[in-house]
């Protein structure tokens, strides 16, 4: 559908946004830190995101309000201090 275009900067502009879903998008490129700056986005689906996400996955500490994300069958490699990433965001639950 997006024919390997990447995904738009001004997403970050979306501040209301609480439901992301990005699963499945032919989208290219790594998923850009601007959707950190969704401080109300409170479920996040990028399963199956066809490219590494990103070496640096702190955007996702800037995501206060998550309680879901879907990272199934997403490529990790290279993605560092994950762990630590996801104990910064502590309303995530699932």
């Amino acid at each position: 559908m997006f024919q390997g275009s990447w995904i738009p900067k001004f997403i970050g502009s979306l501040k209301q946004l609480t439901y992301l879903n990005l699963s499945h998008a032919d989208f290219s490129g790594i998923i850009p830190y601007h959707i950190g700056i969704l401080s109300n986005l409170k479920s996040l689906d990028l399963s199956y995101y066809n490219f590494p996400i990103a070496h640096d996955v702190n955007w996702i500490s800037g995501l206060s309000s998550l309680e879901h994300i879907d990272l199934s069958s997403v490529n990790l490699t290279g993605a560092q201090i994950l762990d630590v990433v996801f104990y910064m965001a502590p309303s995530v639950k699932v």
